[in-house]
């Protein structure tokens, strides 16, 4: 069996959840992407795979849906044992009357579970508003960073010399995108380590009459990285070449933005850039976390509380923050009367101090007034968008071995048949579930759970046992669940695959090659090391590929025909002539030929013009020798 085959065969027998989710790739074509997870009990631990990726045409909630239907029932793979869907927040995806979710769950799967969108997304879109008070002054200075070194050899060379003399290693900057999760922490992470590059280097582009303004700047940093005279006119050798160079309007109004922030704005600058260092790794920490490809459906509502009240305390009084994670929910921070004082918001020990030694400054005034703002803005988002009151994703946290033993993980555990409808079936199997909990809570037999174990490795362990079968069943089924978006992972890899170099490769290709990788990267092996043989010379081909190749070859060749049917069909309903469209390559070589054929008439017409202006010229002479000339004339014409 093929790869493909081989995940469709298990997905008939074992519970598994979806991750969908659409992307463009660089030749413009959209693909939806369709991963599954579920637990092997061959390799036990949940293993995520590649179901198939489609082109679409239109990304509306009827298309999406169609092709999830056809991917299912294609396959035969049965949606009983579908699990849960995990995809954007989107109306297309999870609106409440028509997004995907809810047709599947009014017409296919009236069991699926409801673990919400995707949480990581959420945490995005609340950095987003955390940065929106700002005025995108740090993500703007980035921008026009990246863009003033991406193109510039030279200004790479200058840098990386001015790093090597200051003793920082300096790496082109990151450039700042919306879309990337958390990507402007980047941005402020690598500005703050080269800051002092770019001082030394912009300076250089400052107007003569305001550089000995800012002259005590660059001696602080020679002072402090004890950078040597020899060193120093060095770096004013680089300046002097820095400040001949030719640059266009667009670059000098660029260079212009840039200094200006760097010195004529530092302090706001260094406000916020510490500011958001301080403050966006307790966000970004959410994300890594929940990227990971090991299940972590145990841990998410948890975690959720814990970055809510975290984020919070950063603002708001603590004994607000004392309840539950619905209870913080209810909080009204945009009340001042949650606030903490000004001086105690947390703002991060480097900001503070800018702010203690400047207390009048009009930068500093602004920043306090975009602080509060920004963590207003944030928690809402963060608040409302938390699917803390998910009853489900508050008993899936019974599943973690830490809790194995406490009652209130045994309650949750209890309760878990009555969101999870389609695992037991019958009183028996609830009755045999429900003393099987008890005991599993009881039992001092179960292997010892550290940090570092896998939830899935872990219960692997409880299942060899075979003492809890009704058990097993469910936390097979519940630990499928995806908790993260890594659907993300394959479009990585499809920019990569699909790019303006491939443009002839179709989605049907690509989604063969990621049904390919993904199961090879499941068992940790290349596909030499898959397909491996003692002696390459003398052993036969392996059956499988050998079965495999053929059967492509067979599938793409039943593909093209059934293409051409539909093309024909399609013309003959139009009525158009069964006529084959002309290739690009044809066309261009037409259009050469074309212009050839013009050049020689050209020529030609010219060779004729010059003969009447010869016979002209010879007057009486002319006419005796009038059809000579043409005729010599045309004659020269055949050599071109």
């Amino acid at each position: 069996m093929s790869f493909k085959e081989e995940l469709v065969s298990k997905l008939k027998t074992s519970y598994f959840s979806l991750n969908i989710d659409e992307a463009t790739t660089e030749t413009h074509h959209k693909v939806l992407a369709v991963l599954v997870s579920y637990y092997s009990d061959t390799q036990q631990q949940v293993v995520v795979d590649h179901l198939e990726s489609r082109e679409i045409i239109k990304n509306d909630s009827q298309t999406v849906y169609d092709v999830i239907v056809d991917i299912m029932e294609k396959n035969n793979i049965p949606w009983e044992k579908l699990m849960s869907i995990l995809m954007d927040s989107c109306a297309v995806m999870r609106g409440c009357k028509t997004g995907v979710e809810t047709r599947i769950r009014q017409q296919k799967a009236p069991h699926l579970l409801d673990i919400d969108g995707d949480t990581c997304h959420h945490v995005h879109n609340a950095s987003k508003s955390f940065t929106k008070p700002f005025n995108k002054f740090v993500s703007s200075l980035g921008r026009d960073i990246h863009n003033d070194v991406k193109w510039s050899p030279d200004i790479k060379d200058f840098l990386s010399q001015i790093g090597e003399i200051l003793q920082v290693k300096y790496t082109m900057p990151p450039m700042y995108t919306s879309t990337r999760w958390l990507s402007l922490y980047d941005v402020c992470l690598d500005l703050y380590r080269v800051m002092d590059i770019y001082l030394v280097f912009y300076y250089s582009f400052i107007p003569k009459e305001h550089q000995r303004q800012y002259k005590h700047i660059l001696q602080e940093i020679y002072r402090w990285k004890g950078v040597k005279q020899v060193a120093i006119d060095k770096l004013q050798s680089i300046q002097q070449q820095l400040r001949k160079k030719k640059l266009t309007s667009d670059g000098k109004e660029r260079k212009a933005r840039i200094y200006d922030k760097l010195f004529h704005q530092k302090r706001k600058l260094h406000l916020i850039v510490n500011f958001f260092n301080a403050v966006m790794p307790t966000l970004k920490e959410y994300t890594l976390m929940f990227e990971t490809k090991e299940p972590l459906i145990h841990k998410l509502h948890d975690e959720q509380t814990r970055l809510l009240k975290k984020f919070m305390n950063c603002f708001v009084k603590p004994e607000l923050l004392a309840g539950s994670g619905q209870q913080i929910c209810q909080v009204d921070v945009s009340k001042s009367s949650s606030h903490l004082p000004k001086k105690i918001m947390f703002v991060g020990k480097k900001a503070s101090s800018i702010m203690e030694k400047y207390p009048k400054s009009t930068a500093v005034i602004d920043f306090q007034q975009q602080v509060i703002e920004g963590y207003i803005a944030c928690t809402q988002v963060l608040q409302k968008k938390m699917p803390l009151d998910n009853k489900l994703l508050a008993y899936l946290s019974s599943v973690d071995p830490v809790a194995q033993g406490s009652s209130s993980a045994m309650t949750w555990m209890l309760k878990l048949p009555q969101v999870v409808k389609n695992v037991l079936h019958g009183d028996d199997e609830m009755d045999v579930y429900d003393i099987e909990v008890r005991q599993f809570h009881v039992d001092e037999s179960l292997p010892t759970y550290t940090e570092n174990t896998r939830l899935d490795v872990w219960w692997a362990s409880v299942f060899k046992k075979e003492h809890y079968p009704m058990l097993t069943r469910m936390v097979k089924a519940v630990i499928s669940c995806f908790h993260g978006p890594q659907v993300e992972g394959s479009f990585s890899v499809m920019k990569q695959i699909m790019s303006t170099e491939t443009a002839q490769l179709n989605v049907s290709t690509y989604s063969a090659i990621q049904s390919i990788k993904y199961p090879l990267r499941a068992v940790g092996k290349t596909a030499v090391e898959f397909f491996s043989k003692v002696d390459f010379l003398h052993e036969f081909p392996n059956p499988r590929v050998v079965k495999n190749l053929t059967k492509a070859g067979l599938e793409y060749k039943e593909e093209q025909k059934l293409a051409r049917e539909a093309t024909a069909k399609r013309h003959k309903q139009l009525q158009l002539s069964c006529r084959p469209l002309q290739s690009k390559a044809k066309q261009i070589e037409i259009a050469k030929l074309s212009a050839k054929r013009a050049l020689r008439k050209y020529k030609l017409q010219k060779l004729a013009e010059l003969a009447q202006a010869r016979l002209a010229k010879a007057g009486k002479r002319g006419r005796d020798l009038s059809d000579d000339t043409v005729t010599n004339a045309a004659k020269r014409s055949k050599t071109y």
